[in-house]
């Protein structure tokens, strides 16, 4: 085998045990959903907050999910692999005969599938 080729073999190899190592990272990877806060926003302005798990390094869609069953998807940003941004807009629907409600919070990932872990915020009734 002449010095060339060689040279190529492994790189080629180093190059497979790099694949294998980044599929392996990516299969040990597991976005878990935890907690959201603040814990109760009102329904009159839109809400900065933030989303704590783990694994959530890319966008998010987070889904909320009211009394009647209504769900609002809303785009995140990831800070960090524990923290993802989201803006709650205003106008979320809670009954006019409630003082408030509590929204289901969920993430979906990138293909649209859920992410395990679930959460809750209350929202006020202020508009």
């Amino acid at each position: 085998m002449s010095s060339a080729s060689g040279r190529l073999g492994i790189i080629a190899l180093a190059l497979a045990l790099g694949a294998g190592a980044y599929a392996a990272e990516q299969m040990r990877r597991s976005p878990k959903l935890v907690a959201i806060s603040p814990l109760q926003i009102s329904n009159e302005t839109n809400y900065p907050a933030t989303l704590y798990g783990e694994d959530l390094d890319e966008e998010f869609t987070l889904i909320l999910e009211g009394p009647g069953g209504k769900k609002i998807e809303i785009p995140t940003t990831p800070i960090d692999r524990r923290h993802l941004g989201v803006i709650i807009p205003a106008g979320l629907p809670v009954a006019m005969e409630r003082a408030r409600d509590k929204f289901t919070v969920r993430l979906l990932d990138e293909e649209m599938e859920p992410v395990p872990g679930e959460t809750s915020v209350m929202v006020s009734n202020d508009a």
